[in-house]
């Protein structure tokens, strides 16, 4: 493979990764966005009426929750898929000690602790406090 070549793979790579990592952010602060608004309601309905319509904020609390997970985790593969293959051209071009940083796995380097932070745990502890906001609300 030429140098040219090998060059332009791993731009392409790169920015490609980047648009990918790019939506993936987007969609999470989209996610908290949306819950942001469905607490405030649920907060709203609870000190204004008493908790009524609390169940309809819930669920729908609870069904952003999930798509939330769905989404950013699938986006999350892409960006990984996009870093596989610039790794995989890096390592055959002997430019791998560049791009090393961006190895996977658990660790606090190359933000995967901060990926399962906002793509599982986050959204799960809000669903959770969906579900006790509507179980408190009518006990």
């Amino acid at each position: 493979m030429s140098e040219w070549v090998t060059n332009q793979k791993i731009s392409t790579f790169l920015r490609a990764m980047s648009m990918e990592n790019s939506l993936l952010q987007s969609y999470r602060a989209l996610f908290m966005a949306i819950e942001g608004a469905l607490i405030a309601s649920a907060i709203t309905l609870i000190k204004l009426f008493e908790g009524s319509g609390i169940v309809l904020v819930g669920l729908a609390g609870l069904v952003i929750g999930i798509m939330w997970i769905i989404v950013c985790d699938a986006k999350g593969k892409d960006v990984d898929r996009w870093r596989d293959l610039l790794l995989k051209v890096a390592k055959k071009a002997r430019m791998y000690r560049y791009f090393s940083y961006m190895e996977s796995g658990f660790s606090l380097a190359g933000g995967r602790i901060a990926r399962y932070w906002f793509n599982w745990i986050m959204p799960i502890l809000i669903m959770v406090f969906f579900v006790w906001l509507m179980v408190h609300t009518y006990l």
